[in-house]
């Protein structure tokens, strides 16, 4: 962890997409592919989409059987938890979850997190996201799962 000044949550990319997933099926993830938002704002969800597909998003069906997957629709990013703000602590958390036939985040569990307020945090936020459902033969079905990675970084 290190210390800075100021908020901001980065969300990076590919990174920002469905990582698990992405990794599973061989997708590259494209580090100069960095989306941005301010902490506990709207994710610009067309952004987060597009990144997935650079990333060629349809080999995200490949392990899990959909013809398309699933797409973020609204969402924020999580929240800077205030203690890590105080102490200028930058960090990131990783969140594992599954999407039902909604497009609704469920069985929402903290992967990994340099802290746990950050974990928390991410966890949060991903429980309020809504997504286009994966698509096979043209009916929604459930997909996961996905592990979202969130780098939280204070900025210069």
């Amino acid at each position: 962890m290190t210390r800075r000044n100021e908020t901001s949550v980065l969300l990076g990319g590919v990174v920002f997409a469905l990582i698990g997933m992405a990794r599973a099926a061989g997708v590259v993830a494209d580090p100069s592919a960095r989306i941005e938002a301010p902490s506990a704002q709207h994710v610009p969800a067309d952004a987060y989409n597009r990144a997935l597909a650079g990333g060629r998003a349809g080999d995200l069906c490949r392990n899990i059987r959909c013809d398309v997957p699933p797409s973020l629709r609204e969402g924020r990013a999580p929240s800077y938890p205030a203690s890590e703000l105080r102490a200028g602590i930058e960090g990131r958390a990783a969140v594992r979850f599954d999407i039902d036939v909604e497009g609704r985040p469920v069985n929402v569990v903290v992967h990994s997190a340099t802290a746990e307020a950050f974990g928390i945090a991410a966890s949060d936020a991903v429980k309020a996201w809504e997504s286009t459902p994966a698509i096979l033969d043209g009916k929604p079905v459930a997909y996961g799962p996905v592990l979202q990675v969130f780098p939280f970084g204070l900025p210069y």
